[in-house]
């Protein structure tokens, strides 16, 4: 599986191969990443971005934490050829989070790759035994690569 990362941010210094791990983690159990050559996109972003992109796609010029676009149908087909999807996180959301939660900046941009990641696998947070159901999995996988680290 490929994961590219674009930085497009100075807020702070991110872990890019903690992101890695832990997208891998989620979609290699979970999710369409099966095949070789499988590609994931991931751009880290402002908040003035991320708030443009949530008014563009989804009607709400709020900054939000992590904005997830798959490219695959609902058979787990790519439309994107390789390309599984893309992954938008917001670092500045993410700092200020961290600080709140008393968590380190890079534990916080991890929670929020793999939830974008199993998100892209298919997984819904909407309704409320989807989002617990999410919760539970996206915990296990961030303290198993924190744990590793």
């Amino acid at each position: 599986m490929i994961i590219e990362i674009s930085n497009q941010q100075t807020i702070a210094k991110v872990d890019a191969t903690l992101l890695r791990r832990g997208i891998r983690a989620a979609l290699k159990d979970h999710g369409p990443a099966r095949e070789k050559g499988a590609e994931v996109s991931v751009a880290l972003v402002d908040d003035e971005e991320i708030a443009r992109l949530h008014a563009l796609y989804m009607n709400d010029p709020q900054p939000t934490d992590v904005i997830t676009f798959p490219l695959t149908d609902a058979d787990g087909e790519c439309r994107g050829g390789q390309v599984i999807g893309e992954i938008v996180i917001s670092v500045e959301t993410a700092r200020r989070e961290a600080k709140r939660r008393r968590k380190s900046v890079a534990s916080e941009t991890l929670l929020y790759a793999v939830h974008g990641a199993l998100h892209l696998a298919g997984y819904d947070d909407q309704a409320p035994e989807e989002a617990r159901v999410m919760k539970e999995v996206q915990e296990e996988i961030v303290a198993r690569i924190l744990k590793q680290r």
